[in-house]
């Protein structure tokens, strides 16, 4: 039954945020054509700088708004949580033949998955819509910095800390999810406070134990990642228990 619920959590989800995510990656294409419009347009006089002001704001606006739609995008598995689970769709969503732990699984483990193609969208805005023009128009110049970029990164980012940002990106799916269950349980006229302080509290102590940990073992970088990671799946697993804890009180639909 968990996995015909999780399908039809990731089918209903992607229904809604599909568009936001296939616009957003539109503005990031949009971005890479604009930027290697200017290596072809005219570099003197006041109609060269117009036309340069006007593509530096283009870049900058598509950028933006592709930043937007990423984050409207991710809402949609917040909202299918809230809906699904506190409001009048909870009713019919509770007479489904399956326990609330799958229930919950369900769109903890759909909503997880959509949130990294999320992520991996906004990686690749990033790169076609700023990175990768860039890269083009310095070659063309004789010049790099993609390169060396890349070079750094690989240098600083481990196996150990890949997978702990993995952890760590999951685990703050889970703990929205979370804080939407304490806010709409404990903080009735109030929702949206309640659940922003209570995840903001979390994420200030999980930023907390983490900087922790890193002045401790500042000399030993493997064990500086393994308490980091100790410290996302407490995190993530602390999140789940916490909102399966609340599953188990009446709860409230609106």
């Amino acid at each position: 039954m968990l996995k015909k619920l999780f399908f039809n959590d990731l089918n209903a989800i992607r229904r809604h945020g599909l568009r936001y995510l296939l616009l957003a990656l539109g503005c990031g294409l949009a971005s890479f054509l604009i930027l290697l419009l200017d290596a072809i347009l005219p570099k003197e006089g006041d109609t060269a700088l117009f036309l340069a002001n006007t593509l530096t704001a283009l870049v900058a606006i598509l950028l933006l708004s592709a930043a937007i739609l990423l984050l409207l995008s991710a809402l949609q598995v917040f909202l299918r949580f809230y809906r699904n689970f506190f409001t009048a769709e909870g009713e019919i969503t509770f007479l489904l033949p399956a326990t609330r732990r799958e229930l919950l699984l369900s769109k903890l483990l759909s909503g997880g998955v959509f949130c990294l193609i999320v992520f991996l969208a906004a990686l690749f805005v990033l790169a076609v819509g700023f990175l990768l023009p860039l890269e083009l128009l310095m070659r063309a110049e004789n010049a790099s910095f993609l390169s060396s970029l890349l070079r750094s990164v690989a240098d600083s980012l481990s196996v150990f800390s890949a997978f702990d940002l993995l952890l760590l990106f999951l685990a703050q799916t889970v703990l929205i999810d979370a804080a939407i269950t304490v806010g709409v349980l404990f903080f009735q006229k109030k929702k949206a406070l309640g659940a922003v302080g209570f995840y903001l509290l979390a994420l200030i102590l999980i930023l907390l134990l983490r900087s922790f940990v890193s002045f401790l073992a500042e000399e030993s970088p493997m064990l500086s990642s393994l308490l980091s990671i100790l410290i996302s799946i407490s995190a993530l697993f602390g999140g789940y228990l916490i909102t399966y804890k609340l599953f188990g009180r009446d709860l409230h639909f609106v």
